[in-house]
């Protein structure tokens, strides 16, 4: 179950690496833990590059944040991270090339009467597997129509290669630890 303190927001992050994905992923994983204590990260899958030609194929998978911080303080984080990590953010073909980190705040979930409600998207929205395993694993099946946005996307990918969806924690004395979301 996700714990949500007063005046946070819980945000879904899709994740992604195409250049190093084994390194760089777990270095994504590392500087979101600086968000907060504790994550949730989906299963991880491995799918081919869409939308840009390339042989390398991506490690994808969606992540869980409950922060106080403002969507766009959370975004410029991720961004940095990008950079910290090799992306040439100035570049105006980002998007079609190979890349060691593309960090997406997918949406944002803000407590309105004590109830999660789904706030605005910042851009065209596409739900991939991973990420309704993840809100389910974390009781955030909403009432009505029976899930958070309706009804589930087509799947684009996917090879699973392990990883059910778990809790990172950092660790007082540094590193960190995982934990199954049973």
């Amino acid at each position: 179950m996700l714990r949500i303190g007063v005046g946070q927001r819980v945000y879904f992050l899709g994740v992604g690496s195409n250049i190093e994905p084994y390194v760089n992923s777990v270095a994504i994983l590392e500087g979101l833990l600086g968000i907060a204590g504790e994550i949730y990260i989906s299963r991880i899958v491995e799918t081919a590059a869409v939308d840009i030609e390339s042989d390398n194929r991506f490690l994808n998978f969606c992540v869980v944040v409950v922060t106080d911080w403002e969507e766009a303080v959370l975004r410029r984080y991720c961004q940095q991270i990008e950079v910290d990590l090799g992306r040439d953010r100035r570049d105006p073909t980002r998007k079609w090339r190979d890349r060691p980190a593309d960090i997406d705040v997918l949406c944002g979930l803000g407590e309105v009467d004590g109830r999660l409600e789904l706030g605005e998207m910042a851009e065209p929205f596409f739900v991939c597997e991973p990420m309704w395993e993840l809100a389910e694993r974390l009781d955030m099946i909403c009432e009505g129509d029976g899930s958070l946005w309706g009804k589930r996307g087509s799947v684009l990918v996917t090879e699973g290669i392990g990883l059910a969806p778990m809790k990172l924690v950092q660790m007082r004395g540094g590193g960190w630890e995982a934990f199954d979301l049973d």
